[in-house]
């Protein structure tokens, strides 16, 4: 919308689409080649068409209205859900001539506004704070200790050594399925985080799995045997991210 003025113009995807169910229904959508497994999966996974604009009864779909359809709702879930604030964008990109500049060089813009640069082990491991108990604490060394699993942990992602089992392959843990877990952004964003991303360790609840709070940017770790095993450290970390909500599919 921002480089050709107007929605209908837009260049949109499935892949694009951030609601992870809505976005899986569709790539679902996409492979369905029969005219009644059509009717009965839109039924059944898409009810939410009608409230995204998309009224046409069930009974009158055929497959040459797939293609609509799809379109139909992610434009609703990238652009017509938030038209108020796209608009406020725009008027904000007007000022100084901003806008002008960007769609006559979209391609030059595209790379200030989508910054993609890959993950490097440095920076990850500049990237979080911990928060340690005081020095004199007697919970100081476990939490120390924990760490140097972490960065053993992030190490060995980097290299692509961390692998989880599923039921149907073998995932390799990447640096970005790390950064995903914690912040929510699979990439550095070109002006930083606002808060720098925390490791927690909790001294309490020791039994329970590690958690991450993305909207907090928060890594809480329980204070246990299993995590001050390096190796079993990895398997823990590597099985909370894989079976995360959402995983593999942003």
């Amino acid at each position: 919308m921002i480089w050709f003025g107007n929605s209908n113009a837009a260049k949109i995807s499935v892949e694009e689409v951030p609601d992870v169910e809505l976005r899986m229904s569709l790539q679902q959508l996409t492979s369905i080649t029969g005219e009644e497994t059509l009717k009965l999966f839109i039924d059944k996974h898409l009810e939410c068409r009608f409230d995204m604009g998309y009224t046409k009864p069930t009974y009158n779909l055929n497959l040459e209205n797939k293609d609509n359809i799809i379109k139909h709702l992610c434009m609703h879930a990238l652009v017509h859900r938030c038209q108020s604030e796209l608009g406020q964008l725009l008027d904000g990109l007007k000022t100084l001539g901003v806008l002008e500049l960007m769609r006559q060089y979209p391609a030059k813009f595209l790379g200030i506004l989508i910054h993609k640069s890959q993950l490097t082990i440095d920076y990850m491991l500049g990237l979080f704070k911990a928060d340690y108990s005081p020095l004199a604490s007697n919970f100081r060394a476990k939490e120390e200790e924990i760490m140097m699993n972490w960065t053993y942990f992030l190490e060995e992602a980097s290299d692509g050594n961390v692998k989880q089992d599923t039921e149907s392959e073998e995932i390799s843990i990447s640096l970005e399925d790390v950064l995903m877990f914690i912040t929510g952004s699979n990439y550095k964003p070109i002006i930083g985080f606002f808060q720098k991303p925390t490791i927690l360790f909790e001294h309490d609840e020791i039994n329970r799995l590690l958690h991450a709070n993305t909207c907090a940017m928060t890594l809480t770790i329980p204070v246990n045997e299993k995590m001050l095993n390096q190796e079993s450290f990895i398997k823990e970390i590597a099985f909370c991210i894989c079976n995360s909500p959402g995983f593999g599919n942003v």
